[in-house]
């Protein structure tokens, strides 16, 4: 078992100091958590860590809110070849719409991953999200469903190929959507 303290700071200075909606962009944030992991079985391990965080804005006419983040995470290895993790989060984040502050966003997500080859891992995995604007009353949810394969090509090259679908359900007219995604990467370690 380890405690843990996990402070948080985030400056952020845009290049345009206002929005379309003519509102100032820059804010900043400060807090932390508190937490701790536990080695359950010596195949399941768990994480939770709690605290808070205030968000301050350089435009008066938003709030400067003080909310409680969390984070848990389960991570279970049935055997040598699978490992499954969920994971629970709560958070304060930026909006990417004009006019708006951020956003308080909860978030469950799991994840199996599939030892295939001794170089390869499958992956799958699914999320929902639930994130509520702390100026307006707009709340949107989304899911997502992610597929993958990853090939080690030794200690430092790997490459990667990723598949998304994502919907969007917004209270906000016009704000819902779809999303398919393909991704290819390659990683390289110094």
């Amino acid at each position: 078992t380890k405690i843990f303290i996990q402070p948080k700071a985030g400056f952020r200075v845009f290049d345009q100091k206002r929005d379309a909606e003519g509102s100032l962009q820059d804010n900043q944030s400060i807090g932390g958590l508190v937490g701790v992991t536990w080695d359950l079985t010596g195949v399941t391990f768990a994480e939770f860590g709690i605290g808070l965080v205030r968000q301050t804005y350089a435009n008066p006419n938003f709030e400067s809110p003080t909310n409680l983040d969390f984070s848990g995470k389960l991570i279970w290895n049935p055997n040598d070849l699978f490992t499954i993790s969920s994971n629970l989060t709560r958070s304060t984040s930026e909006s990417n719409t004009a006019g708006e502050s951020g956003v308080l966003s909860t978030g469950w997500s799991n994840s199996i991953d599939y030892d295939f080859l001794d170089n390869v891992i499958i992956s799958a995995g699914f999320s929902f999200s639930v994130s509520t604007n702390q100026e307006t009353k707009r709340e949107d949810n989304d899911r997502s469903i992610t597929a993958g394969i990853r090939y080690l090509v030794n200690e430092n090259w790997s490459a990667n190929l990723n598949f998304g679908n994502s919907i969007r359900s917004s209270t906000v007219a016009g704000e819902n959507f779809k999303n398919f995604t393909v991704g290819f990467g390659l990683t390289g370690k110094l």
